[in-house]
């Protein structure tokens, strides 16, 4: 614990001695440095391992030492570092407002990235952290490009032409809403969620309650992107799609019967090829006691 106040205490007076050069600090300037003047940094092993943490303080190179620790503060908690690089504008002097860290290992990059993406440093720099990699496709990716043609799925499009029914109608939503599924007691309800008062229920099972029947036996869950809505059965699994919620499909439990061993058809004839099998001791035992009886 005092170790932890300790590195806490060093972290909070090298904030301080970079404060002018942060938000809050009167001295702060922010500069507008084309990509292009950034410096060439030195060559990487691996762009696996490698992040890039925008919007750093930009600082002088006086004060590079003490941002590079405080960086080094923050990052080592995710893992161990291999190397800090900030390019700096050698014309202004300055360093141009972010930083490239090198992990030991990929997953370390990757736990750091997910978990220092929106840092809060000080009002003005949040940090925003990308792994090396998706900057580099974007940086690279030509003047003319074109997105990919997005193509319906056809399986999906010929259910829905065979059933009649919207699979994704709920991304249609004017007001953009969500729809969530709630099961309680031998209810199932599907409702809206309404960004203002109480949910809006869309449907509950009314066809089957006309019926007398449950529109779920069990549970109840979504498939993965939501196009279905699974209910549990005791003789199987339904599913269910469309504004309406209408049945697509039907998946019927089968009981599992087990075979008897040398028995096919029924008859109980031997398989071919099989060994007659040798009466035991007591089974000769009976049959000569009924020999005896005849």
């Amino acid at each position: 614990m005092e170790s932890l106040r300790q590195e806490l205490q060093a972290l909070e007076d090298e904030m301080i001695e970079l404060s002018p050069y942060l938000s809050d600090g009167e001295d702060f300037v922010e500069d507008n440095v084309d990509a292009e003047a950034a410096a060439d940094t030195q060559s990487l092993k691996s762009t696996a391992t490698l992040i890039v943490v925008d919007n750093v303080p930009k600082i002088p190179m006086s004060k590079f030492e003490k941002l590079t620790n405080v960086l080094k503060k923050i990052y080592t908690q995710f893992g161990k570092i291999e190397k800090i690089e900030m390019p700096a504008d050698e014309v202004k002097g300055k360093t141009l407002g972010f930083a490239l860290i090198e992990f030991a290992s990929e997953s370390q990059a990757k736990k750091a990235v997910t978990n220092t993406n929106g840092w809060k440093l000080d009002k003005k720099h949040i940090f925003v952290v990308n792994h090396f990699a998706d900057v580099r496709k974007f940086l690279t990716m030509g003047e003319n490009f074109s997105p990919p043609e997005m193509k319906d799925y056809a399986p999906l499009q010929k259910l829905e032409e065979r059933t009649g029914n919207d699979l994704r109608s709920w991304l249609g939503d004017e007001f953009f809403r969500d729809q969530f599924v709630v099961r309680y007691a031998s209810e199932t309800e599907v409702n809206w969620c309404e960004p203002m008062g109480a949910p809006t229920m869309t449907y509950g099972g009314e066809r089957q309650k006309a019926e007398g029947k449950n529109w779920c036996e069990m549970y109840v869950a979504w498939s993965p992107n939501g196009t279905y809505l699974a209910t549990f059965h005791h003789q199987g699994i339904v599913l269910w799609g469309g504004s309406s919620f209408k049945k697509i499909l039907r998946y019927v439990r089968k009981e599992k019967k087990e075979a008897k061993p040398g028995v096919r058809g029924g008859r109980g004839k031997r398989r071919r090829g099989e060994e007659k099998r040798k009466r035991t001791p007591s089974e000769n035992a009976y049959k000569d006691a009924m020999i005896d009886k005849t």
